[in-house]
């Protein structure tokens, strides 16, 4: 089987902005007068954001099991407190995320949804070896990452958006970017199997444009809003708007199939810190990268 160095070049180095820790941050959003449509008073635009609200707490979840299992086959003290780091950041996202989907589901039918979505995570965590399950992680936090980038780049995209749900999306981007690398990191210290590393990324940019077009459609079916004009064209807006979605997400397949790539080749951990030195956190606790 294919293999990858665990060396990186001199110019790689250099362009990388590697975290020396990650703080995870307890926050509580709060949002007592959250509209029906709460993007720009649209059906379509706010149904893509509840399929994320449905597809983040499960995934998350299975995020750290699989996470817990890893840490205890590491041997490097680095990647064991980069790998705790990532959980308390996912985590937390996951219950606030958790949250609101507690509040929307009386409104948007979406119990069954979460049910369906929890499920197949426990499959794949039951059926496939970790280094696979690990393999699956990293490849979702490359296009999780791309999700955070283009949030922060193209944050007048959300104008419109409730402010309470504008500011739970800017910090759930700047953790995804903050933690880009763990996963990838993690699963190199598990495998240095490059050919396992690149077949997981096609499930994976299937399953994140899938899920989160499919479930969109199926709420937006739910509230007879699916054939209408202002539906049709909220979906156009969203795969092929000026953020490039779908292209995106292409490219992003074709750079992690790069060999030698890294996540931290994308400089933009400062998108991170323009988001993170505004927060207020009810609670903050960081774990450094405890080096062997």
């Amino acid at each position: 089987m294919q293999t990858e160095s665990k060396l990186e070049s001199a110019s790689h180095r250099e362009n990388r902005l590697p975290a020396s820790a990650l703080t995870i941050r307890q926050m509580d959003f709060q949002f007592p007068d959250l509209p029906h449509n709460y993007w720009g008073g649209r059906a379509g635009q706010t149904n893509f954001i509840n399929s994320l609200h449905i597809l983040f707490p499960p995934a998350e979840r299975y995020f750290v099991r699989i996470f817990n299992r890893a840490v205890r086959e590491l041997k490097n003290p680095e990647l064991q407190s980069m790998a705790r780091g990532f959980s308390g950041q996912e985590m937390q996202h996951s219950v606030e995320h958790q949250k609101l989907q507690e509040q929307l589901s009386s409104n948007h039918r979406m119990d069954d949804l979460v049910r369906r979505t929890e499920g197949l995570f426990a499959r794949l965590e039951s059926r496939l070896p970790l280094k696979w399950n690990m393999a699956l992680v990293a490849a979702i936090e490359h296009f999780t990452a791309l999700f955070g980038n283009i949030v922060l780049t193209q944050k007048d995209m959300f104008a419109s958006m409730h402010s309470g749900m504008r500011d739970l999306l800017f910090w759930h981007a700047a953790e995804e970017i903050e933690h880009k690398a763990v996963a990838f990191d993690v699963f190199r210290g598990l495998s240095s199997s490059y050919l396992l590393r690149v077949i997981f990324v096609f499930p994976a940019y299937l399953a994140v444009l899938g899920f989160t077009v499919g479930l969109m459609l199926e709420l937006s079916r739910r509230q007879k809003e699916l054939w209408k004009l202002a539906m049709l064209q909220d979906l156009w807006f969203l795969i092929t708007g000026k953020h490039y979605l779908i292209w995106r997400c292409t490219g992003a397949v074709l750079s992690y199939c790069r060999p030698g790539f890294h996540p931290d080749e994308v400089a933009d951990h400062y998108l991170a810190g323009e988001i993170t030195g505004k927060l207020r956190p009810v609670r903050a606790r960081t774990i450094p990268f405890v080096s062997a």
